[in-house]
């Protein structure tokens, strides 16, 4: 087996192979972890929500072109806001030809410290 590690602009990778897994840890908002990124609460606002869910559906859709047919796309956040989880997952299943494989997660900051965040697995619709 082969593993490569990329970290490069991601929206822009280019190469000429195809992955089995492709793990995307997308920049976010960092609601999940607010008690430890204090400094991320000034830089909430909705035009800034806004501008991380079109990047996030840009990383996402080029992952989408370097899957293999049978590969999965790991998602992940550390956002516990629906705009780049649930609707998010919402969005790609309708417009581009995925579909989840299995159930999604989401874990709530609690009192003893635990962070928050989002995953969920894709993988490719089956071509017909």
């Amino acid at each position: 087996m082969e593993v490569n590690i990329s970290q490069e602009n991601g929206e822009n990778l280019h190469l000429d192979q195809k992955f089995d897994l492709i793990i995307l840890d997308v920049p976010c908002s960092n609601t999940g972890v607010l008690h430890k990124k204090v400094e991320a609460r000034w830089g909430l606002s909705k035009d800034h929500i806004h501008g991380l869910c079109d990047l996030q559906f840009h990383l996402f859709k080029h992952a989408l072109d370097l899957l293999s047919d049978e590969g999965k796309i790991w998602y992940l956040t550390c956002s516990i806001l629906s705009a780049e989880n649930e609707s998010f997952v919402e969005k790609v299943t309708k417009e581009l030809p995925v579909a989840l494989d299995g159930k999604t997660y989401k874990v709530l900051p609690d009192e003893q410290g635990w962070d928050g965040g989002f995953g969920c697995v894709f993988k490719k619709e089956p071509k017909i």
